[in-house]
């Protein structure tokens, strides 16, 4: 049994817990303190119906996780993907990449990919330095332009938690969500969409660009 916040939480509770919060310790922490306060709002004793109820919302959101995860792992498996990008990017916007063989997905969809902090401009110092990238199940996409080879590649863009498990402030992807939450707090919707920049050749006889 454990006591927080002088509430003590039976080993059933807990272990009811541990069994649907499989990511960060904040995610954890969370599910605790909602538990508390039920407790303190209701004086209904801390029992396992009661963090049914109380946690319900994580139960469904694990289950429509697990089955958007199962998805990928088959169209990976099903088109014969060889590798995954975690993509996210530095404070001045530059993608960063970390590859991982198709073998080691589902461990990454699950816990993210840890990252040495350290070393991207704008991140943390070497003490800090220790950091996951979690993948954004929607963004999963299939580079078109490697289906025709044998080393067909994947992409994820991440989030990014710093060591304590909680979203990691320099990251511009967690700055531009407030922005939008901010603008949809004064009623405004904000659209964004990437801006293109390419050439075009005219092509010789045998294809190749002049």
């Amino acid at each position: 049994a454990q006591t927080r916040f002088g509430v003590h939480f039976p080993p059933a509770v807990v272990d009811y817990i541990s069994r649907i919060v499989v990511s960060h310790g904040r995610d954890l922490d969370g599910a605790v303190n909602r538990l508390v306060a039920a407790n303190q709002l209701t004086n209904e004793p801390i029992t396992v119906p009661l963090a049914e109820r109380t946690l319900a919302d994580l139960v469904r959101a694990r289950e429509a996780r697990r089955v958007r995860i199962e998805d990928i792992l088959r169209i990976v498996k099903e088109r014969e993907i060889k590798f995954i990008e975690m993509q996210f990017s530095d404070i001045l916007g530059t993608i960063k990449t970390v590859a991982i063989p198709s073998s080691n997905l589902e461990k990454a969809l699950d816990e993210g990919v840890f990252i040495d902090g350290s070393s991207i401009l704008g991140y943390a110092t070497i003490e800090e330095s220790d950091m996951r990238a979690t993948p954004i199940l929607s963004s999963f996409q299939i580079y078109p332009w490697t289906c025709s080879g044998r080393l067909k590649t994947a992409r994820l863009f991440c989030q990014i938690f710093d060591h304590s498990g909680n979203r990691f402030k320099g990251d511009p992807r967690w700055v531009l969500e407030k922005m939008v939450d901010k603008a949809k707090e004064k009623g405004y919707t904000c659209n964004l969409g990437p801006e293109f920049e390419f050439f075009l050749f005219n092509l010789d006889a045998q294809g190749n660009p002049m």
